[in-house]
């Protein structure tokens, strides 16, 4: 029985350094984005994710990887960038890559709404985008979770607002047998992707952009 009990807790401890020091990808993923090639678009990302704008969390924040005692430890952008600056890098290079004339407009998470949006307006482009992020973070521990409240707005040049798309959700990615840690670096990225997808999929954004 003691040795049982030595067996849990040292497997407990190896969990817990596995846990220590993860990092997620979301700089340089390829995005599935649905717009016309004939557009200039002015892309912003704000993060309001409440524990970001009351600096509880960095920005570079995207969940915890629990040890075997379930006891969390910080999951940061693996660029070390913010989480906001990663995502919208993303949609800008993915539209880039489409043939769009796309351009990043870094916004910071204590802007209003109303500012952000008349500010992507002034730049002059055909559409604005603005993704707000409200909630988005991993919780690994046996299994991988991603929680997420995402909202996309897509504005004219005259700042009418021509769509808008929102998901949300708390999606179980899976069992991470042995190592969950090493599966949530593999399954977030996918998960990050196919979300983004299908806010840009949604009918009204898709001929928004069009």
């Amino acid at each position: 029985m003691r040795n049982l009990t030595v067996a849990v807790v040292m497997l407990a401890v190896l969990c817990g350094g596995c846990a220590m020091g993860v990092k997620h990808k979301y700089d340089h993923q390829e995005l599935s984005l649905a717009a016309s090639s004939a557009l200039t678009v002015e892309v912003g990302v704000v993060d309001q994710r409440p524990y970001v704008m009351t600096n509880q969390s960095s920005p570079t924040f995207v969940g915890v990887s629990r040890g075997g005692f379930g006891n969390p430890f910080n999951v940061n952008t693996e660029s070390g960038q913010p989480l906001a600056i990663d995502i919208g890098n993303d949609i800008v290079t993915s539209l880039q890559a489409s043939g769009v004339k796309a351009k990043l407009m870094e916004v910071t998470p204590m802007m209003e709404p109303t500012e952000i949006q008349q500010k992507l307006i002034k730049s002059g482009a055909d559409r604005a985008v603005l993704l707000t992020l409200r909630e988005w973070q991993a919780d690994t521990y046996m299994k991988v979770y991603l929680h997420y409240n995402v909202r996309l707005d897509v504005f004219n040049r005259e700042g009418q607002t021509l769509a808008t798309s929102q998901r949300s959700g708390e999606d179980n990615l899976g069992d991470g047998g042995f190592d969950p840690p090493s599966h949530s670096r593999e399954v977030i990225p996918v998960a990050f992707k196919k979300i983004m997808a299908e806010l840009f999929h949604d009918p009204t954004v898709a001929a928004a952009l069009k």
